[in-house]
């Protein structure tokens, strides 16, 4: 069976009841999204996202001759497939962080936070200083005076 804390390449092969597939672990590789496991299938020459939960006890360890005939097998286009995934995507940390580090990790987000200055009625205490803002007047009351006036002219 497969541990997914392993720091070595893992060789072995997928048993279902109809068919054995070989598959490579890498634990180079990004994390799969959640409850998956990325697996390179020899067969299909393709680093594939399995779940987890499914394969983990279908998933048998290759050991002397097996394994390096998976090795030999997977060769280049192990190296290739590798390659073509890895690329474009972004390397998370296995690990989730400490408390510590996540600690510090919000501190330094809340640095960054710049006060612009911007204040919302909802942040005046005195409402009387919000009312003196009415006293403008309405944009229509403008247009309908202009209208007045270029027919006064136009006669």
């Amino acid at each position: 069976m497969l541990n997914k804390n392993r720091k070595t390449t893992w060789y072995g092969k997928l048993e279902t009841a109809t068919s054995s597939t070989e598959v490579i672990y890498d634990p180079t590789l990004p994390e799969a999204p959640k409850n998956r496991i990325y697996l390179y299938n020899v067969e299909r020459g393709q680093v594939i996202p399995y779940v987890w939960e499914i394969v983990k006890d279908l998933l048998s360890e290759a050991e002397g001759e097996e394994r390096t005939g998976i090795k030999s097998r997977a060769g280049k286009r192990w190296k290739t497939a590798r390659k073509t995934f890895m690329q474009g995507r972004i390397m998370l940390p296995r690990q989730p962080m400490s408390p510590v580090e996540a600690k510090v990790a919000r501190q330094s987000d809340d640095e960054e936070i710049i006060d612009l200055g911007i204040r919302f009625a909802d942040d005046v205490d005195d409402v009387d200083d919000v009312d003196d803002v009415d006293d403008v007047g309405d944009v229509g009351d403008v247009d309908e005076v202009d209208e007045e006036e270029s027919c006064e002219e136009d006669s």
